[in-house]
């Protein structure tokens, strides 16, 4: 692959944060999970942006589940892990649910070992992916409170980690729930914004 500009028109909209409903399902219920248009870093042609774009569809046999996340509480980051000539990312995924009611507190035991895929609907529309088979997500930690105080916070702050190649990839095709007894699948909405 050749060497490119990166360039960054000035005015453009780069909005910070994620939505405020991310998505996620179990690994084993994912049929199909497919990699982006080039996924090698050595391959002789495509862009840096294909080494990061997943255009296919991702097929479940069930359709995702949502999560609700408080406004400015959630976050998708990468960092550069590894040795001299190994270097992989990590990719982390936070975000904090309020409250302690009987739905988060049995989320948190039941997502702890879990493989997990997670979407995330940045604020500009972009979605990402966070996991893949070689590396599902998996529940980094969970710290929940009641908090102390009436002005505080009573929440529960998720961080799930997945490596790969390089940084969560941006997903742009849909989420095809597979048909049952040899019927056509169909797309799940999920009401992006």
């Amino acid at each position: 692959m050749d060497t490119q500009d990166l360039v960054h028109q000035s005015g453009s909209d780069n909005t910070p944060g994620i939505q405020q409903k991310i998505f996620y399902t179990t690994l084993e219920n994912v049929v199909t999970l497919p990699k982006p248009v080039i996924d090698d870093s050595a391959s002789p042609t495509g862009t840096f942006a294909d080494l990061v774009t997943i255009m296919d569809d991702i097929v479940v046999k069930e359709p995702l589940s949502s999560i609700y996340v408080t406004l400015e509480e959630g976050e998708l980051k990468h960092v550069g892990q590894g040795e001299t000539d190994s270097m992989s990312f990590k990719n982390s995924l936070e975000f904090a649910h309020p409250g302690s009611k009987a739905e988060v507190l049995g989320f948190a035991q039941w997502v702890k070992n879990n493989n997990i895929i997670f979407l995330v609907p940045e604020v500009d529309g972009q979605v990402r992916l966070l996991g893949n088979r070689a590396y599902p997500a998996k529940m980094e930690s969970a710290p929940g409170s009641t908090d102390k105080k009436a002005a505080g916070a009573k929440k529960t702050t998720f961080t799930f980690q997945s490596s790969r190649k390089g940084p969560a990839p941006i997903f742009k095709g849909k989420v095809m729930v597979q048909g049952v007894g040899g019927a056509p699948a169909t797309e799940q909405d999920l009401e992006l914004v």
